[in-house]
């Protein structure tokens, strides 16, 4: 415990601005969700059809985390609509955005991390992806996890943990969908 709390005393301007990227990161893209577009896009439409089991998830065993997280949305709010298709999308683009930018401060330092992460969550291709009811969000948040996880890997006091996640986050993008 005092460790971490000694951690979070030495990294406050990081863990503050982590916390500032994934709070405007999920206000941008959890903003007017449900009306995005005039309809749905082609693609939304399956997305958007109610799977009420996990026999889907077996069947489409290539966006795991994405049907996963649909299905335990879909379980939770019992409604289908247009942002209830698109919020397991969204939120994974949230979770995107802390993983970057701890990507970005591990290689460049602070001041890259902040500039880097305001153009990326700012970008129209991140909103556009994280905003749409595919699975095409797992391509950033897969390969910003694998890079994290692969430079945790080469520090010494980490090094079986990561790699063992590394291991397991590399098994998983083989099947993402693409």
């Amino acid at each position: 415990m005092k460790r971490g709390v000694l951690w979070l005393r030495n990294h406050r301007s990081t863990v503050l601005w982590a916390v500032f990227v994934t709070i405007g990161g999920a206000c941008l893209l959890l903003a007017r969700l449900g009306s995005l577009t005039h309809g749905y896009n082609s693609s939304e439409l399956v997305a958007f059809q109610p799977h009420s089991d996990a026999s889907y998830i077996w069947n489409q065993a290539l966006g795991l985390p994405f049907y996963g997280l649909r299905l335990a949305i879909g379980w939770l709010f019992r409604q289908h609509t247009l942002a209830v298709a698109r919020l397991p999308a969204a939120l994974l683009g949230i979770l995107t955005l802390p993983l970057f930018f701890w990507l970005l401060k591990k290689w460049y330092g602070l001041r890259i991390a902040m500039f880097g992460i305001v153009m990326f969550g700012l970008s129209a291709w991140f909103l556009r992806t994280g905003r749409l009811a595919l699975t095409d969000i797992l391509y950033p948040l897969g390969a910003v996890a694998l890079l994290l996880l692969g430079s945790a890997a080469h520090q010494p006091s980490r090094r079986l943990g990561a790699w063992y996640l590394f291991a397991g986050v590399a098994a998983l993008l083989i099947y993402t969908p693409g």
